[in-house]
């Protein structure tokens, strides 16, 4: 006959069950690690993706490389502009950590909506005005507002700068640039609603012996509608290459310095050492060519063109006839 429980045994059980549920919801809450969750903060949305902002930072590198060589020829002194890092921040964040005065210019990337904003730290900035007016490159003074002079100045580089970041983002998305406004005061540079995510790529500026920061905040409201294109594939096969146009432009300005010897050569002859050792001054060597026959002009050690003798001015000269046939 099966075994019936009675009602304290009953009971003893109900409540050895209710203590093993209790204990095992405390074990499952005080072990983070047993539970299947992501954290997600609302007020920093991720709005980029990976892939987005490693694209960004390449986009940008580029940028760099472009913005060292515009600084450096429009200073007349060695420049450097470093990439720091690229991240997605709140709109508020980057404004607060701003302080005034303040070297910003809000710019439009048409034909995109909306607005973004480069800005400089204002030590920098008076480094590259010392030496734009002629100096040495050093900050007299304490940091201050621009005056109307040394901001159009400045305008005039940062316009340059937009030339550059057109450029480096041309591979990937076509926008052109313009700046709207320049703004000393972080507080006045209201472009999106203080809680949007922006992407802020910083920089490092060194100008001779003397660096400042750098920053340049892109809203997403701004790069919506070409977030699509900015793949790691697409940069790859388009992104990483050098303009032809910029190539062409690089190699021309270098060569343009570069001297070359041009010799023109009236003829060759051979003569024995104990010969040379007996020339006196109206000794005649004959050589291989006659009088009125064209001479060779010598690039380098390549022969290039015909020419005849003559004068200009005081000067012995030669005029070009026909170039030499290669062989």
């Amino acid at each position: 006959m099966a075994e019936v429980l009675t009602q304290e045994e009953i009971n003893a059980l109900l409540s050895q069950f209710s203590k093993d549920e209790e204990m095992g919801k405390k074990r499952r809450v005080s072990d983070p690690s047993s539970l299947d969750y992501t954290l997600y903060d609302f007020k920093r949305p991720n709005r980029f993706s990976r892939e987005q902002l490693r694209t960004i930072h390449m986009l940008h590198e580029t940028f760099a490389r472009y913005l060292s060589t515009t600084l450096s020829a429009h200073l007349r002194t060695p420049a450097k502009v470093m990439l720091i890092d690229v991240q997605q921040r709140i709109y508020d964040e980057y404004i607060g950590s701003l302080k005034a005065p303040a070297v910003m210019y809000v710019f439009t990337p048409d034909p995109l909506d909306g607005q973004a904003i480069v800005e400089f730290n204002p030590y920098i900035v008076f480094i590259m005005i010392d030496r734009l007016m002629g100096g040495p490159g050093r900050v007299r003074g304490r940091v201050r507002d621009l005056t109307e002079i040394e901001e159009n100045l400045v305008r005039a580089m940062v316009e340059r700068a937009m030339d550059d970041l057109k450029e480096a983002w041309d591979p990937m998305v076509k926008f052109d640039p313009h700046i709207d406004v320049y703004e000393s005061n972080p507080q006045f540079a209201q472009i999106v609603s203080p809680n949007d995510t922006i992407c802020l790529i910083t920089f490092e500026v060194k100008v001779g012996d003397a660096g400042g920061s750098m920053s340049i905040c892109m809203p997403h409201s701004t790069l919506q509608p070409v977030l699509q294109k900015l793949s790691a594939q697409q940069w790859y096969q388009k992104g990483n290459k050098i303009s032809s146009e910029r190539s062409a432009d690089a190699i021309s300005a270098g060569l343009a310095s570069v001297q070359v010897p041009v010799i023109a050569c009236l003829g060759k002859a051979s003569i024995s050492v104990s010969e040379m050792l007996e020339l006196q001054p109206g000794d005649v060597i004959k050589l291989d060519e006659h009088a009125f026959h064209r001479l060779k002009v010598v690039i380098g050690n390549n022969p290039k063109f015909h020419a005849i003798p003559g004068l200009t001015g005081n000067n012995y000269a030669v005029q070009i006839v026909d170039t030499v046939e290669s062989t």
